[in-house]
């Protein structure tokens, strides 16, 4: 122990108490004249000791205790409580226990105990999110959120407790992940760090039997009266099903019934449907079977798919510059396309090379188009007041164009022009001394979907995102293709051809409208390999993706709508409106609210959320605005509104008080869209992934169990002890009201003795 001050050195003391001593001798000289020598000494000494004891106060003196001890290593305790965790699996007793039960039945045993006796434990439990608790746990309670992220929030909680402490991790969980994101890598992570997960594995092992609804692929817009073609993914587990009837419904309607006769005892397998649904807007399709017997999870065999019907003809401008492959296969498949009214032109070679005189030349004849397709054309052909209208179809009508390259001006001959505005993308200039056309890449190369393109309904050509990327590198390559990069702001690279990865299919956004980059020439040849279904297929959605925004009608004179009919948090929700002259009346100050709500179930509290639609100048009537996921995310609050892996329906309508009569058609100008949870559907996960547990321990240092075999976790785990040295500090003035007490003690007691002695 040692003694220090706060306020005076420690010296300081015996020199105060030297001073006290004086001082009270001096006042005693004072003081005998009235009283005797005893008196006077006693008067004296508790003025000493009450000087004394202001002076011990004066200096602040601290005893200082310094102590050794033993500090354990720290593990997490990591439970799952994602919805996969309910599910209950046979016992060996032949009993059925859910998964949160046998981990609350592991926790409440005496292996927390034994743990506790090697190292610190703190508890958490885990869906998408990582909480921490208190204690260790009592009841376990799953997650409403569907998803389990094994990854990320189990690294950022690791990262937060001192190497040197955290000796590593036990993680109760089944293994099934399905949030965004590898757990993998931060599996990795945590081994270079030194910090083993311990994964303890609940749930059985062995896939019980089981025939699951996996994937529902669909086209998410189509015209009324378009054939759809979806594809539903099963997938069977140790189960015979002679006959399996798949229905699409819509509500209570029955859009169609699909036997089938041939499912397979194991594995995955593919099935086709085909269906109609003339109505415009927006639907929510049911797809799925009945429960089959033997089955161990009815609750995975149906699904969800969102289709937009649109309605009327697409009225598509098209001019070509060249009589080349491209251009007489893409004219005869949009003419063949009975949603598609097209008008196309050719420009005459030289010397007769000019404009089409049919060709429409004032801007109200162009903006009637929903397309515009343009291309190996060179910009001189086409006047000032053209290529002025072609910008502002585009910029403010909301238009789309449409641009396919050709070698001899698409897109070579338009950089530098006005009309360069409109390219989504930019051409490297050659090397000194070479040619333009050289640059024409003539070695022939595959093509490759960017992430942007297999998730783009346009570059969708079979169902599942593996196959179609698979795919997509099959199709014959194109001849040549230009030294291209995309630069413009808002681009979209969706697919790339070559080893230069040069840009051959890009998207873009510009002003209100829409531009759709093929820098390419050469998918005709497709046909030569896979027929004419995946040609036609690919240029059909891009004709509906082009078209979708102005067809998308909810009123004669009023249109609304959304860029998707379902999104997936945290997507941005980009809202479109278009209210054209003459719908009521002029709107003030050029703003608009749309008002997006819940569909509410009976009983439910309203709930509104108001997001301004701010005009396009010069668009004639068009508004647009956008929601992030922090707006629109307290919406997403109903309890177990999507914890089945549904999605969240919501309904868009436009508030314009200002509009006269517009509440009478406030009822058509409605539209229906609905936000998926991020992750995928949990009750999928009918058995434990040990195979995903064993990676993510193994990758980190650690080591996988099952459950019967939890006893032996800490022999997985280092030891990590090390000595705290640890001070312990005792302050006068750390205890203010007992030294107030001995203080006013003291001077009570002088002056009682002083009053007794008749000094005072």
């Amino acid at each position: 122990m040692t003694l220090t001050s706060s306020w005076l050195p420690l010296w300081s003391l015996p020199v105060l108490l030297l001073a006290a001593t004086a001082l009270s001798i001096w006042l005693y000289r004072a003081d005998r004249r009235s009283c005797g020598p005893l008196a006077g000494w006693t008067v004296t000494s508790l003025r000493i000791l009450l000087l004394a004891f202001i002076s011990f106060l004066l200096i602040d003196p601290a005893l200082v205790k310094t102590e050794d001890d033993e500090k354990l290593g720290e593990v997490l305790v990591i439970i799952d409580t994602s919805p996969s965790m309910e599910i209950a699996d046979a016992g060996q007793d032949g009993d059925s226990v859910s998964r949160l039960a046998a981990a609350e039945q592991l926790l409440s045993s005496r292996w927390t105990e034994d743990l506790r006796r090697k190292f610190r434990l703190s508890f958490h439990t885990l869906s998408q999110k990582l909480v921490e608790l208190p204690g260790p746990p009592g009841k376990l309670e799953a997650a409403t959120s569907s998803g389990t992220d094994l990854g990320a929030p189990i690294l950022e909680r690791a990262l937060k407790s001192p190497r040197e402490d955290l000796a590593g991790i036990i993680l109760l969980s089944d293994g099934n992940h399905n949030a965004a994101g590898d757990p993998r890598q931060a599996a990795r992570s945590l081994g270079t760090l030194g910090i083993p997960i311990i994964s303890v594995g609940i749930g059985r092992a062995d896939p019980p039997p089981d025939v699951s609804l996996e994937a529902v692929e669909a086209p998410g817009k189509v015209f009324s009266g378009d054939e759809i073609s979806a594809e539903i993914t099963l997938q069977s587990t140790a189960i015979e099903v002679p006959e399996l009837t798949v229905s699409v419904r819509e509500g209570d309607r029955e859009l169609g019934s699909f036997l089938i006769d041939d499912l397979p005892r194991e594995g995955i397998s593919h099935w086709p449907l085909r269906f109609r649904i003339d109505e415009p807007g927006r639907h929510k399709l049911s797809i799925g079977f009945e429960s089959v017997k033997g089955e161990a999870l009815a609750e995975n065999n149906r699904g969800e798919v969102w289709i937009e019907v649109l309605d009327d003809k697409a009225r598509v401008l098209y001019l070509e510059g060249a009589p080349r492959w491209e251009y007489r296969y893409l004219k005869n498949t949009w003419d063949r396309d009975e949603k598609i009214s097209l008008d196309s032109f050719l420009v005459p070679a030289p010397p007769q090379r000019k404009l089409p005189d049919e060709f429409p030349r004032t801007p109200e004849a162009l903006y009637a188009y929903d397309a515009i397709i343009l291309g190996d054309v060179e910009p001189g052909l086409l006047t000032e007041e053209l290529q002025e209208a072609l910008l502002e179809y585009v910029r403010s009508r909301g238009g789309t164009i449409i641009l396919v390259a050709g070698p001899a001006a698409m897109p070579s001959a338009w950089q530098g022009t006005g009309l360069e505005e409109l390219m989504p993308v930019e051409l490297l200039l050659p090397p000194p001394g070479r040619e333009l056309g050289a640059q024409l890449a003539r070695n022939g190369a595959s093509l490759a979907l960017t992430a942007a393109g297999e998730e783009s309904e346009i570059c969708r050509l079979v169902p599942g995102r593996q196959r179609n990327a698979e795919l997509w590198e099959l199709l014959p390559a194109p001849r040549w293709y230009y030294p291209l990069k995309a630069t413009a702001r808002g681009s979209q690279l969706l697919a790339s051809a070559g080893s230069e990865k040069a840009p051959a299919l890009v998207s873009r956004e510009i002003g209100a409208g829409k531009i759709f980059f093929s820098g390419i020439d050469s998918t005709w040849r497709w046909r030569l390999r896979f027929g004419d279904l995946l040609y036609r297929r690919f240029w059909g959605q891009v004709i509906r993706w082009a078209v979708s925004e102005q067809l998308n009608a909810a009123d004669d004179k009023v249109r609304l709508g959304t860029d998707k009919a379902v999104y997936r948090f945290p997507d941005t929700i980009e809202i479109s409106a278009l209210i054209e002259p003459g719908a009521g009346g002029e709107i003030e100050n050029g703003l608009v609210d749309a008002v997006i709500q819940p569909v509410q179930e009976p009983g439910e509290t309203p709930r509104q959320l108001r997001v301004r639609l701010e005009s396009i100048p010069g668009s004639g009537g068009r508004y647009r605005g956008t929601l992030d996921s922090r707006e629109y995310a307290p919406l997403l609050s109903r309890p177990g509104a999507a914890a089945s892996g549904g999605a969240w329906e919501f309904e868009l309508t436009l508030d314009i008080a200002s509009l006269e009569n517009y509440s009478s058609r406030a009822d058509r100008a409605k539209i229906l869209f609905a936000v998926e949870p991020a992750a995928e559907n949990e009750s999928l996960g009918i058995f434990c992934h040990e195979n995903n547990l064993r990676q993510l321990s193994e990758l980190s240092g650690g080591a996988y169990i099952p459950l019967s075999g939890a006893a032996d976790a800490a022999t997985h785990l280092p030891v990590k002890t090390r000595t705290v040295e640890r001070t312990y500090t005792y302050a006068a003035l750390d205890y203010p009201w007992g030294m107030a007490l001995v203080l006013i003690a003291l001077l009570a007691l002088e002056w009682i003795t002083r009053k007794t002695l008749k000094l005072v």
